[in-house]
């Protein structure tokens, strides 16, 4: 009876210690998920739209891996609704500026008006994709080295636009981080302006686009010796 008794206390123990071990090892698990849950949901209250858009892309994404219509037109719908959502809203532009009579006689001669973005750009998702497609017209680009005063170099591409008048108004254009002139935005940006009878010049930094670093000094966009030596 005993040693019934004995074995019995032995299989309460041994389950007593596998529950406390598991409950030791879901324990840091149901932690980490609950504090993982905070974090997503205080993220989620710093732009719930952003935010949305995002798990509704992510959603569409798998929906169109797994082949799963209805969730793809439904996640589809919301998110192309919930894109288009903040251009529902017009604001008024407005002229902020330190106070003087400028100020004052532009304030109350203000043309501007509110901006609609197209729905197929809506977004800035939208828009990084639209601009990651290469343009697809040819544009033809005349380099011009200019030389810098420390003994570097940039460059200046200037759209081939032979039918422009010598006097038409040119548009500077500056491409992005380690960018240049075949940047699908850029080559956008300039084809557009061009049909509006602008000179398009591509100001190409250096080291960037082909152009070779001569001196120790690279490009920054704080530093506007060459922006101004180009408008020289």
């Amino acid at each position: 009876m005993k040693i019934k008794l004995k074995k019995k206390r032995l299989l309460n123990l041994k389950k007593k210690n596998k529950l406390m071990n598991f409950v030791l090892l879901i324990q840091p698990l149901i932690l980490s998920i609950l504090l993982t849950i905070q974090e997503f949901f205080s993220f989620f209250k710093q732009d719930p739209l952003k935010n949305t858009q995002i798990i509704l892309m992510l959603t569409l994404f798998f929906s169109l891996f797994t082949l799963h219509l209805p969730m793809m037109v439904l996640s589809l719908t919301i998110f192309l609704f919930l894109i288009h959502l903040p251009n529902l809203k017009e604001d008024q532009p407005s002229f902020i500026s330190s106070p003087s009579s400028l100020c004052k006689i532009l304030s109350e001669k203000i043309t501007l008006h509110p901006f609609q973005l197209p729905v197929s750009i809506g977004s800035g998702v939208q828009q990084m994709l639209y601009v990651g497609i290469r343009f697809s017209v040819p544009l033809k680009f005349n380099r011009q080295i200019v030389d810098s005063s420390d003994g570097g170099y940039f460059a200046l591409d200037w759209l081939d636009e032979p039918d422009l008048p010598e006097d038409a108004p040119i548009i500077l254009v500056y491409h992005g981080l380690a960018g240049g002139s075949r940047e699908s935005y850029v080559e956008r940006f300039c084809y557009y302006a061009s049909k509006k009878n602008y000179r398009m010049c591509v100001f190409t930094c250096r080291g960037c686009a082909g152009t070779l670093i001569k001196t120790p000094r690279a490009y920054s966009s704080t530093n506007l010796d060459d922006s101004i030596t180009s408008l020289k």
